[in-house]
């Protein structure tokens, strides 16, 4: 089943949560002028973003892992279903303002994961695996352009950006040898051989060792692409450009093979790099559409690559490349947004970074038939501009995803696949009139539910009173009822909602099956029946459902329940309770009428008549029933009755 999450509903008030007053600014800002064709990015970052407002201090906070669970909101799955689910598992904002760019990431030897992001102020990492900020790598800055690129190759990592006139500019070459504690920078070395420090890209071949820069905005021999050794990585040796004179966008390379989006042409080519001398051209073609050729990057298997053109309307497109003498679109995608930035593949699943639409993650298992199968969304307004997420990486290694936000948020994700199973149960109970009784609600949930809420009603013939709930003994003992989430007296129905509590280190209620709360109530003396109904129901907005980590709801499939009046007859007439009925029963009630004797062990089962009392008309019954054929004695109507 595919996730087909609700989009743009209530944005302005889910941002709110995350940034409070700051968010009115934001709809301030919120109509922004309409482009049709691409503009340079610097002309954008102008009109988009309010540089000129400072946002609240929120420096090197850690946000809450349920930061965004207002903000993005994803359907109600059932039990059995099968699906994806890109669950956020925590943000963290750099607090300096507008300037968030491009992603990436690096696993060290150990396993940790680390996030590496462009921040206004520099290269920022962060420890993906504690949830822990490290340091900013500052530079090069300040200056009007915020955009950062960067890569990593062994243990160093390689950022260009576009601030080539400050006095720390240039190519920053940072080894990460000493994480998790510090990130050393080694240098800054031109993009080329001659003077240009700055660039708007970078791609490395990690199987050869080279690096190629982007060379849009400077020439060298008219030729746009600066390619580096990276032999000693931590002092990459210019070795030679090539590329198209009229500049270029986007790199990938791998394998001696590198892929080019071509920038304001509308052209994407691929190169043949074996010889660094002699660079071959091995095809090239252009969009139909006309966009920026943005970004480009291929399949594993290198028979599609995807597009993207970050330009207003215009597709994501899926090439069959095959035939390189006869390339075609065979697929296209686009997010409510319309306005597509990066595009990365790994396995069959495209990743990109949206825009105002988010993070969107798109199963081209069938090119031809891309299918959305997640999309989270990052930002207050869903439109065609440039605030949103800016960068996604989801090559980690691990079940990581990592994607920035223009305002400078860091966000982690992780990759699930989950066979859903989720139930909620009320168990049957038993009770004696005029007593309390305890009814059991159980569960099963297939993923770690940080909360879970159960609405339940009682309304029946017992005229029951509803007291209290407990979860002492349960499988969320230690966590926290919230008290009346929903409560209707007069309907008798209420609500309680359980959340792992933040001095408890449990997280949630982990994966399994049983009991989850228990629920209290008063059986009045004289019940008007003998059962009555407890039902698992929503009401109020409020249904039976799982919380999780994913910031998605889970419905639970449910199974009602009920509380029935217990009785301790099991044979009507055996007054004295040995398994039959004889002469000494009567004799017995006699004997505790008349004499004084015992009173008998279950006054249901000495109630022969059914009278609803113990008195001589009993021993009459039973004795009518041995000698005259009378009537079988008979249970009475459960009563917890009391001997007379």
């Amino acid at each position: 089943m595919s996730i087909d999450p609700l989009r743009g509903k209530n944005k302005l008030k889910k941002l709110a949560l995350k940034f409070g007053v700051i968010a009115t600014v934001f709809l301030a800002l919120s109509a922004q002028t309409s482009m049709s064709a691409p503009f340079s990015e610097a002309a954008r970052n102008r009109t988009a973003s309010p540089l000129s407002l400072a946002p609240e201090n929120t420096a090197n906070t850690f946000l809450d892992q349920n930061i965004f669970a207002e903000l993005n909101t994803q359907p109600a799955y059932q039990a059995g279903d099968t699906t994806f689910f890109l669950c956020n598992i925590g943000a963290y904002d750099f607090g300096s303002g507008f300037g968030g760019t491009d992603c990436w990431g690096w696993r060290d030897s150990n396993g940790t994961d680390y996030a590496i992001m462009g921040t206004l102020g520099g290269i920022s990492f962060f420890n993906a695996t504690t949830f822990e900020f490290i340091q900013t790598v500052p530079g090069p800055g300040p200056c009007g352009a915020t955009w950062r690129d960067m890569a990593t190759y062994q243990n160093y990592c390689y950022a260009v950006s576009e601030c080539g006139d400050a006095t720390d500019r240039g190519m920053m070459v940072m080894d990460m040898q000493y994480l998790p504690d510090s990130v050393k920078l080694l240098g800054r070395f031109l993009v080329n051989n001659t003077a240009n420090w700055w660039s708007h890209n970078l791609a490395i071949d990690t199987v050869k060792g080279f690096l190629y820069i982007e060379g849009n905005f400077t020439s060298n021999s008219g030729f746009s692409v600066f390619v580096h050794d990276l032999a000693d990585p931590s002092s990459p040796a210019f070795v030679g450009s090539f590329g198209p004179a009229f500049g270029i966008h986007d790199i990938y390379a791998m394998n001696d093979t590198v892929y080019l989006a071509e920038g304001g042409s509308s052209s994407f080519s691929i190169w043949d790099m074996a010889n660094k001398s002699l660079p071959t051209l091995i095809t090239r073609w252009t969009s139909p559409t006309g966009g920026l050729a943005h970004n480009i990057w291929p399949t594993d298997d290198r028979t599609h690559v995807v597009t993207t053109e970050e330009t207003i309307g215009k597709t994501v497109k899926i090439w069959d490349i095959q035939d390189l003498n006869n390339i075609q679109i065979v697929g296209e995608y686009l997010a409510p947004a319309g306005l597509a930035h990066n595009a990365h593949v790994e396995n069959d699943t495209l990743y990109l970074s949206h825009y105002e639409s988010g993070v969107a993650i798109v199963d081209i298992t069938d090119p031809t038939n891309p299918t959305e199968i997640a999309l989270f969304d990052t930002w207050v307004t869903e439109n065609p501009g440039f605030n949103g997420c800016w960068g996604i990486f989801p090559h980690t290694g691990s079940d990581l995803v990592y994607a920035a936000n223009t305002d400078n948020v860091l966000l982690i994700f992780s990759k699930q696949h989950a066979v859903l199973g989720d139930t909620m149960v009320v168990e049957h109970a038993l009770g004696g009139a005029g007593n309390s009784v305890r009814v059991r609600v159980s569960a099963t949930n297939s993923m770690l539910a940080p909360s879970y809420t159960v609405p339940f009603g009682w309304t029946g013939p017992m005229n029951l009173t509803f007291d209290s709930v407990s979860i002492a003994g349960t499988r969320a003992d230690g966590f926290e009822v919230v008290d009346n989430v929903a409560f209707d007296p007069f309907g008798k129905r209420a609500a309680y909602q359980i959340i792992a509590s933040t001095s408890n280190p449990r997280v949630g209620l982990e994966p399994g099956t049983g009991p989850i709360l228990d629920l209290f109530f008063t059986i009045p003396g004289s019940p008007g029946d003998t059962t009555n109904p407890i039902v698992l129901t929503s009401f109020s907005g409020v249904s039976p459902v799982f919380g999780t980590q994913c910031q998605i709801v889970l419905n639970a499939e449910i199974s009602q329940g009920s509380l029935t009046l217990f009785t301790c007859c099991d044979l009507a007439g055996d007054v004295d309770d040995v398994g039959d009925v004889n002469v000494g029963d009567a004799s017995y009630i006699v004997n505790y009428i008349f004499l004084g004797g015992a009173t008998p062990p279950c006054c249901d089962q000495a109630d022969a008549d059914g009278g609803g009392d113990v008195n001589i008309g009993d021993a009459s019954y039973i004795l009518k029933y041995i000698f005259h054929d009378g009537a079988l004695p008979q249970c009475p109507i459960p009563s917890d009755l009391t001997c007379l």
